[in-house]
């Protein structure tokens, strides 16, 4: 089934015209034309093209190029978009390219993260053609020093559930292995790619989980506990952590399938390998973006599983009405200790980011009227901050104190 943008840029491409030059009237045309001159120099040159954007739900492969034309001997090789101009034009749209996926992502020439882009500047006077650059990939930097503090121990696994496999990555305290007794809390954490080592997080940034633990541990803040990052399944994330009554490009969110996977099949797998301590008081979820989404509706599904929850930048809102309501239909119970927190510059668009920090305080406030203590729950909303690994990391010293303090 085709998605809602892919049949509207389907549908401007059969009935584009050929327009190179600015348009003489002042009405937009009905298609963008945006030509990519692919200058990142990779060998054998790439072959493909995404735009992963705030109209797909950030899917990596969301919006593939029409055309794709070879170097020459005098111009690099380039690729060509078309989209609905109306869509093009919206204050909110904001996107990236990548080559299929989000370790593919395009970055700067030196290989550090790249803002979300818009097109305002690029649109002024309605242009039907613009040109746009790549200089580089986060695929195609060296390998840089691993930042990973500690013990990071790594299998694979195979969910029957949803019939994929994905790299489940357990973070260790100091002197775990020094003994055979000791049994510890932990969490669970979305996007584990994301949460240790700066070589697999997808945008170059990570949360830095184990390097802020490893320091809260030793000065007595928090308990030594294990930390589980579950790697997203790439393009199946945003299905994978949104409800089944949520509709994205056609797919219906797999959300129970996910919780199943977590609480039936990878918890068990966890606790036989791992000397972990059970029950809700013991056991927390953690995730940030559509992480935040389906930490809350584990919370809402899966009651007494997770004693603690960490929702950073909750997509709720992005997400759309029927999954708020969702939330809000919601009585409880909840968790017993909850940090939320929110960015005041989530989008970068002024008239869309009071929005999310609002979605973040109705929660909040939802949860503290359906059964968890209003001093369990801690609300934040950060002025500036805004939708990345680098906010993330910044308020998770803090979210772990509050979280996890004895």
């Amino acid at each position: 089934m085709f998605s809602p943008l892919a049949t509207l840029i389907a549908l401007a491409i059969l009935t584009l015209c050929s327009h190179t030059t600015t348009n003489d009237m002042n009405e937009p045309n009905d298609t963008l034309t945006i030509i990519v001159v692919d200058r990142s120099s990779m060998a054998p040159p790439i072959d493909r093209l995404y735009i992963a954007s705030s109209a797909n739900a950030w899917d990596p492969q969301g919006t593939p190029a029409v055309e794709r034309t070879p170097a020459t001997a005098d111009t690099p090789q380039s690729f060509r978009f078309e989209l609905p101009y109306r869509l093009a034009k919206r204050p909110a749209f904001r996107f990236k390219f990548t080559r299929g996926s989000w370790e593919t992502v395009e970055v700067e020439t030196d290989g550090n993260y790249l803002q979300n882009r818009d097109l305002e500047d690029d649109l002024v006077g309605n242009p039907a053609s613009i040109t746009l650059e790549v200089h580089n990939f986060a695929d195609a930097i060296t390998q840089r020093p691993s930042s990973v503090t500690g013990t990071l121990e790594l299998f694979d696994f195979e969910s029957e559930t949803l019939e994929n496999t994905r790299t489940i990555r357990v973070w260790l305290p100091e002197g775990y292995h020094d003994n055979d007794d000791t049994a510890y809390p932990v969490l669970y954490m979305h996007d584990g790619q994301n949460c240790f080592d700066v070589n697999t997080a997808a945008f170059g940034m990570e949360w830095d989980i184990d390097g802020a633990l490893t320091k809260l541990i030793a000065a007595g803040k928090v308990p030594p506990m294990i930390v589980v990052g579950i790697d997203n399944a790439g393009a199946m994330r945003s299905w994978e952590y949104n409800a089944p009554e949520l509709n994205f490009q056609g797919r219906h969110g797999k959300a129970d399938d996910y919780l199943a996977f977590l609480t039936k099949e990878l918890m068990p797998e966890v606790q036989q390998r791992y000397r972990v301590k059970t029950g809700p008081e013991h056991t927390s979820l953690g995730g940030s973006s559509f992480g935040g989404n389906i930490t809350v509706y584990a919370l809402m599904h899966a009651p007494g599983v997770f004693g603690k929850a960490l929702i950073e930048s909750p997509a709720i809102r992005f997400a759309g009405p029927a999954y708020e309501k969702l939330i809000t239909n919601h009585q409880g119970p909840w968790c017993e200790r909850v940090f939320i927190a929110m960015g005041t510059k989530e989008t970068g668009d002024p008239a869309r980011d009071p929005i999310y920090a609002e979605a973040a305080t109705v929660l909040a406030d939802h949860m503290k009227a359906t059964g968890v203590d209003p001093a369990n729950i801690t609300l934040v909303i950060e002025e500036g901050a805004s939708h990345n690994e680098h906010a993330w990391a910044r308020r998770f010293p803090d979210a772990a104190r509050v979280l996890f303090a004895q």
